[in-house]
């Protein structure tokens, strides 16, 4: 059962495609088959709506349809190119001392402290500190909390959490 018709694409003048339609439709009982009276409406839509559009859309046509659609989307992809790499230049670029106290949300004096105990990575060139945004963001996301704990190779699977007092105290219980 054929529901829907898109007969708008098609370049033929309308008349003959309804006479071929109201040809096809002549075999079908229109009085019991419900779909077919609506399809014979739809039909008639379709053909008011094309004949009112005047720029119907070609098999003729459609070469030139796809090389436009094609060029658009190669205008986008280009576009698309610059974006990213304008977006990587500046995620890449270096930052100096002001910059990273303002993407870290800490003082000027903090982030000395950081590159003291060499807590975030830097580069140093005549006296002067530098930061990449991106090596910063690395080792942010490289110190993920919660961690899993890991037990330890030397104590049993069951102790691996304990300190030295509770296994200590757990050993005696074990001995006595």
């Amino acid at each position: 059962m054929i529901t829907c018709l898109n007969l708008s694409a098609i370049s033929i003048w309308p008349s003959i495609l309804a006479k071929i339609f109201l040809f096809f439709l002549s075999f079908f009982d229109k009085e019991k088959n419900l779909s077919i009276l609506l399809m014979r409406e739809r039909f008639f839509e379709i053909l008011q709506n094309a004949s009112h559009m005047g720029t119907a859309a070609s098999f003729d046509k459609l070469p030139q349809e796809v090389m436009l659609l094609r060029q658009k989307l190669e205008a986008i992809d280009a576009k698309l190119d610059t974006i990213a790499a304008q977006n990587q230049s500046q995620s890449d670029s270096l930052i100096g001392v002001d910059e990273a106290a303002k993407f870290l949300g800490v003082t000027k004096g903090g982030i000395y402290s950081k590159v003291y105990r060499n807590l975030i990575p830097y580069y140093k060139s005549g006296g002067k500190l530098y930061f990449s945004k991106q090596e910063i963001l690395q080792e942010i996301f490289s110190h993920r909390y919660p961690k899993t704990p890991q037990p330890s190779k030397n104590r049993p699977p069951y102790l691996a959490g304990t300190t030295g007092h509770a296994q200590a105290l757990l050993n005696s219980d074990i001995r006595s």
